[in-house]
């Protein structure tokens, strides 16, 4: 087993060797643990952009992003993502957003929700919140590389395991590179204390209320458990036809989206406990 150090050297070289070439980098950057220290080790070798993703709702969720991003005077972009898609595994159900890196290709990311509870006011609405979120269509992704924090022992969320076995691989018109190819979260807590770098302290206490990973979200019209069922829209505060996918459906479209992913290797049956047992 590597040690800290090695790994932490292993990332720097990686990042280095692309910054070398790079005309234009970017890294993916949610400011959560793991893209905070990716950010941190790209700019120990020049000022780097991020590409932050948001939602129009819940921006305290957004607080401890946008307050890094003035202390550290960052230039950061946005992106409507091209594609969207709800997919579902048992209890386990998820949007996910590609964002077009070139032709036929995209960066999927999760959005981070969680089951909407009885009786809660602020939710978003899987449906007019998400899947018909704006999107774009622009054909062009002006940065040559991207810079991804997903680590080689991350839950893969649609597989058991997902080990990363191209640290650098092309996607469109992009190059990937994941330097975190065998750290753990502890691993990540080691950096961020090393170099005293800023966490959202509220979040990984356990509170949910600035954290991104969950969103409490309404998507009853959408199980597939209700397949075919009346279901009680809270919304609209009536009864609407739930017009999910079927399981069928939802496995091909996992098999496909796996099918693309070339930086890991996932692998084993997906998660079918919800959300909120693993964020």
């Amino acid at each position: 087993m590597r040690t800290f150090a090695e790994k932490e050297t292993e990332a720097l070289n990686l990042i280095g060797a692309q910054m070398a070439t790079a005309k234009n980098p970017i890294v993916l950057c949610s400011f959560g643990k793991d893209s905070i220290a990716l950010l941190h080790l790209c700019l120990r070798f020049r000022k780097v952009p991020v590409l932050f993703f948001r939602f129009s709702k819940f921006h305290e969720k957004h607080q401890h992003a946008m307050d890094v991003m003035k202390q550290w005077d960052l230039e950061a972009y946005d992106m409507w993502p091209e594609v969207i898609y709800e997919y579902q595994h048992g209890e386990f159900f998820e949007v996910l957003h590609g964002y077009k890196t070139g032709l036929l290709a995209n960066i999927y990311l999760f959005s981070g929700i969680r089951k909407r509870e009885e009786g809660e006011t602020r939710y978003l609405c899987a449906v007019e919140d998400l899947l018909a979120r704006p999107r774009s269509f622009v054909n062009t992704y002006p940065w040559d590389v991207t810079f991804h924090g997903h680590k080689g022992t991350d839950d893969p969320e649609i597989g058991k395991a997902g080990a990363i076995t191209q640290p650098v691989s092309q996607l469109g018109d992009t190059t990937v590179a994941v330097p975190f190819t065998d750290w753990t979260d502890e691993d990540i807590w080691t950096y961020i204390r090393k170099y005293d770098l800023p966490y959202d302290r509220q979040r990984y206490a356990g509170d949910e209320t600035t954290s991104p990973d969950k969103y409490p979200t309404c998507y009853r019209c959408l199980d597939t458990q209700l397949i075919g069922q009346t279901v009680e829209c809270p919304k609209y505060e009536r009864p609407i036809q739930n017009i999910a996918r079927t399981e069928a459906q939802h496995d091909a479209f996992r098999k496909e989206l796996v099918g693309q992913l070339q930086y890991c290797e996932v692998i084993g049956e997906p998660r079918r406990t919800p959300n909120v047992a693993h964020l």
